[in-house]
């Protein structure tokens, strides 16, 4: 079976053997700049390139890599043994480039892993203020917030008009739809990795406040946003779910909710008033939705202020959409960065 993932940097190796079994191979004649060592490979990714792996029982057959901020293709490159199974494709001259639209900020990228947990993601990284204390803005699901929602410079812009503190921002990667179901359905392991993260970030931008971060998510990821700030207060006193997937074992996680200590953090949580389906199977891996996307944020919003939360509750116009989550960040960081620690719950409804 194969399947597709962003490349990491242990990674090289694999990739390596590809090109040492490409070296003749006409469509490979990038090469060079790329092959001489396992080194020279991980200081591009480190640098102006990244790109995608496909496997083959874990195992690295085939990858592309581009210029990170051009989308420009570098190199294109198949086992020799699987070009069965993969195509590479080109044009008439050997040149292919991705139209990018959104912005061209440049984030730094580490790959963090965590052998106690096994896992290892790519976190991009905006680094705030490095002279005074601030908070970490934690995004799940970074590829979704960066790259399609061109979060940053929203985020950037609200900094620059008072409307919220400088923050430092990092976008922890996914690999792959499966991954996304694993990780983001309260995955006590995936939460385990995400408290080593915040530990590795405190150490790599030391101006961190101790406590009091904002964790953000969408979809599935919002749902697990929600349920590390109720794991984790120790790190996240705000928190942003826009249309959590609170259908999922949503009698399972009133009961997991009720079992943690009271909390005292701020929650916004979203859903679009057109987000009524029920009954439905999300692929790659069947998840089962039972109940509407509606009728499990407004169950969480009830548990959340059970258990002691401050929830804004926004029911927006649209639907399960890339642009009404972007649309959002506006209103819904301010409000999550600038209140007290503690306030009166309030109800909102953009109608």
């Amino acid at each position: 079976m194969i399947t597709f993932r962003q490349i990491i940097e242990s990674d090289a190796s694999g990739i390596l053997e590809i090109l040492a079994a490409n070296v003749d191979d006409r469509r490979a004649q990038g090469i060079a700049p790329f092959g001489t060592s396992q080194d020279l490979i991980v200081a591009r990714l480190r640098s102006d390139q990244t790109g995608w792996v496909a496997l083959m029982d874990g195992k690295p057959v085939g990858f592309a890599m581009a210029g990170r901020n051009t989308g420009e293709l570098s190199l294109i490159a198949v086992r020799p043994d699987c070009q069965g199974w993969l195509d590479v494709l080109e044009d008439g001259e050997r040149h292919l480039k991705k139209s990018n639209p959104g912005s061209v900020i440049k984030l730094e990228e580490h790959a963090v892993s965590d052998p106690a947990t096994g896992y290892e993601r790519i976190v991009r990284l905006q680094r705030g203020p490095m002279d005074r204390p601030h908070r970490l803005c934690l995004m799940l699901d970074g590829e979704l917030y960066w790259r399609d929602m061109d979060a940053v410079p929203v985020l950037n812009d609200l900094c620059n008009q008072g409307r919220i503190p400088a923050v430092t921002v990092a976008f922890m990667g996914h690999v792959s739809g499966a991954a996304r179901h694993e990780d983001y359905t309260c995955n006590e392991r995936y939460g385990h990795f995400i408290d080593r993260v915040v530990t590795w970030l405190k150490s790599e931008v030391p101006s961190l406040q101790e406590d009091g971060h904002v964790i953000c998510g969408l979809s599935l990821s919002g749902l697990m946003a929600v349920y590390l700030t109720l794991r984790y207060p120790q790190h996240f006193g705000r928190c942003l779910s826009q249309s959590g997937s609170h259908w999922w074992r949503h009698e399972w996680f009133a009961k997991m909710a009720g079992q943690q200590a009271r909390v005292a953090a701020r929650f916004w949580l979203s859903v679009g008033d057109q987000e009524t389906g029920v009954n439905v199977t999300h692929p790659p891996t069947g998840l089962f939705q039972e109940i509407s996307q509606i009728a499990g944020v407004e169950k969480a919003v009830r548990v959340l202020e059970e258990v002691g939360g401050t929830v804004y509750f926004n029911q927006y116009q649209g639907g399960h959409s890339i642009e009404s989550w972007r649309d959002e960040l506006g209103k819904a960081l301010p409000w999550l960065l600038t209140g007290p620690e503690s306030a009166e719950p309030a109800v909102a409804t953009d109608r």
